[in-house]
């Protein structure tokens, strides 16, 4: 997943040299003359501190960093590096989606602006609505990859307790009845 970040994150900065370079009017697609450079500083940047970048980061803490259901459990102790190992790609995932999700804002505001027109709302819309989808998509994939922690394991280490013993009630008597 690494190799398919680093293809995708590439081609989106050539997409933005490209904007630069062979657009003659940049300022057709932005209010201001520095909107254009602005995005593209987040277009190179927030793909990696999302992604890939935010890994050595966790990498380096000996526990917490991580906001999921049961992660005392997968990201403390023994189990952290193997987790943080799985969750690897699902952060690259993540830096691609926004890389993709950034891209494609651009590109639909250069379409409209190099066409002389207001850039389209329901076009954003549906760029948003899609890149929302396939960020739900992608949360409950990583909540799939670390499920609740076996029963026995959970009591121990303090995620979750130990439920008690069920209790048998005494039978209700009814009038009449011996």
């Amino acid at each position: 997943m690494r190799r398919l970040f680093i293809v995708g994150w590439l081609c989106s900065l050539v997409f933005v040299a490209l904007c630069w370079l062979w657009w003659t009017a940049p300022l057709a697609v932005a209010q201001d003359a520095g909107d254009l450079a602005v995005l593209s500083g987040v277009i190179a940047l927030l793909p990696w501190a999302a992604g890939p970048g935010l890994m050595p980061v966790l990498r380096r803490m000996k526990s917490g960093g991580v906001n999921l259901p049961h992660n005392e459990y997968w990201f403390s102790g023994e189990r952290r590096a193997a987790s943080l190992d799985r969750l690897g790609p699902f952060m690259d995932a993540l830096g691609l989606m926004l890389s993709a999700f950034l891209c494609g804002m651009l590109s639909i505001d250069l379409v409209h602006g190099l066409h002389g027109h207001r850039p389209s709302e329901a076009a954003h819309m549906a760029a948003t609505a899609a890149f929302l989808m396939v960020t739900g998509l992608w949360v409950w994939r990583v909540m799939r990859a670390f499920p609740a922690p076996p029963r026995e394991a959970a009591g121990s280490n303090g995620d979750r307790k130990p439920s008690p013993a069920p209790t048998r009630r005494a039978p209700v008597r009814r009038r009449g009845q011996p």
